[in-house]
């Protein structure tokens, strides 16, 4: 497990990474907002 996650972030870009923590605040708010339901 420990190699396959080492690959994988190495083989990531770094706008990979900038762009998906840019968009935890958005994604949270969803969280809340859905009041534990499932949503897409």
């Amino acid at each position: 497990i420990r190699k396959w996650l080492d690959d994988f972030i190495v083989s990531k870009d770094v706008t990979f990474f900038r762009d998906g923590i840019h968009q935890l605040p958005e994604r949270w708010l969803k969280v809340i907002e859905s009041n534990g339901e499932y949503f897409d």
